[in-house]
């Protein structure tokens, strides 16, 4: 196992121990942002007073957030180990891995690990899998783990196809996709 993949499944193992303890959840925090000041300031007369800086403050609260079905998860590259969300950002970027990294390893073996409390994402093809389908939601379609419990699957990635059928497995809609010949596809391997 190379370095990058220690590295991924110790940060999961981590993300795994946060949610467990209940350290995912984060208690209302205000941020203060102060004002910029300028750069050289000229003497007020006497007969004024000294501006005050503006201070603005925001607050957020996890219970405004929307549901984790609608998450917005189109900015999730970039992690903040700072961030109160960063456990659940590092879940749902597991959910929504796919194999097109590994398009050019046809006949190659590659292990995925999904933590729990999954999310659904899109999908394509019954058994064998457009590789720009989610790994997890596949799994969860092919009858392998559930969105709940996750757990590691082994992929084998194969030739593309011309064409993928579509189905609704597990509580998991895949789509059809005929339009032209795919450059690459996965199966489940035991």
């Amino acid at each position: 196992m190379d370095s990058t993949m220690k590295k991924y499944f110790s940060v999961i193992a981590f993300a795994l121990a946060l949610s467990f303890l209940g350290a995912c959840s984060s208690p209302p925090k205000t941020v203060q942002q102060t004002a910029p000041q300028p750069q050289a300031q000229q003497p007020l007369p006497a007969s004024q007073p000294s501006p005050e800086p503006e201070i603005v403050k925001e607050e957020t609260s996890a219970s405004e957030e929307e549901p984790d079905e609608e998450l917005d998860t189109s900015e999730l590259t970039e992690l903040n180990e700072e961030d109160p969300d960063y456990a659940r950002n590092l879940v749902l970027q597991a959910w929504e891995k796919d194999a097109t990294e590994w398009r050019d390893k046809i006949g190659q073996r590659f292990s995925h690990t999904l933590p729990p409390k999954g999310i659904e994402s899109q999908i394509w093809g019954v058994d064998i899998y457009t590789d720009d389908s989610s790994i997890g939601s596949a799994a969860v379609h092919a009858g392998l783990i559930s969105f709940e419990q996750g757990g590691t699957v082994t992929i084998e990635m194969c030739p593309g196809q011309d064409t993928y059928e579509g189905s609704t497995r597990n509580g998991v809609q895949s789509k059809a996709w005929t339009e032209e010949h795919w450059p690459a596809s996965f199966v489940f391997v035991q």
